[in-house]
């Protein structure tokens, strides 16, 4: 435990430097206390490493309690997957066997592959994470190998966000995209806002439409006043 707080310790002031540079960070990354990534709010203030909404215990309150399985040498896709804080966490504290995310924004990913370097730097080893710089709904699943799980966090309402007006149309795009993923994974974890509903998927409503409209069956479910 001793080797990889020592090993970041004499890295500390370049690894300091490279998230500046990657800034803003909208996920937040705790490192043994003492080299923290925070994201920022609308407001310029930081958000702590332990929000429910931007960091890992975001995992323990709405994602740890849903899994079908443990995830040791499980494989693992996210779709919207940011910086891939769950991805990481999912390997580094789980053992899952592989992680792919798929996000759109190349400056997410940019940050993405820079965890990837500092956490093979902390611990020695190869991390299996990979990203795919894609829109969901432009996936070319023939390329995607099988997975045990789908992450799917308050995403799915971002297809077609422009360029498509009425919500039936949308509806048709995400209930097809899940169609797809459902040939390549077992097993989906949606989360959506509980206390508002903007449509499209956002909020509990409007994914239990998406969903019901699908091919897939909820086997849990449960919705938290955060």
């Amino acid at each position: 435990k001793l080797r990889p707080i020592l090993r970041l310790i004499k890295y500390k002031g370049y690894y300091i430097k490279k998230i500046k540079n990657l800034a803003p960070w909208y996920q937040t990354f705790n490192f043994f206390y003492f080299l923290k990534i925070y994201a920022i709010d609308k407001t310029g203030s930081k958000i702590s490493p332990f929000s429910l909404d931007r960091g890992i215990k975001k995992w323990d309150k709405f994602i740890q309690p849903y899994l079908p399985f443990s995830l040791k040498d499980k494989r693992i896709l996210e779709i919207g997957s940011n910086s891939g804080l769950f991805l990481y966490n999912a390997i580094i504290k789980h053992n899952a066997k592989y992680c792919c995310g798929v996000d759109s924004d190349t400056h997410y990913l940019k940050q993405a592959y820079f965890l990837k370097q500092l956490y093979e730097k902390i611990y020695e080893k190869f991390i299996p994470v990979e990203f795919i710089n894609e829109k969901m709904e432009k996936l070319n699943f023939n390329l995607i190998q099988n997975f045990d799980i789908c992450i799917f966090l308050q995403s799915i309402y971002h297809i077609n966000n422009k360029g498509r007006e009425r919500e039936n149309l949308v509806l048709k795009d995400q209930v097809a995209l899940l169609n797809k993923i459902s040939k390549k994974c077992k097993y989906f974890i949606f989360l959506g806002n509980s206390l508002e509903d903007e449509g499209r998927g956002k909020g509990i409503k409007s994914l239990n439409k998406i969903i019901n409209k699908s091919k897939l069956k909820i086997i849990k479910k449960n919705i938290h006043k955060h």
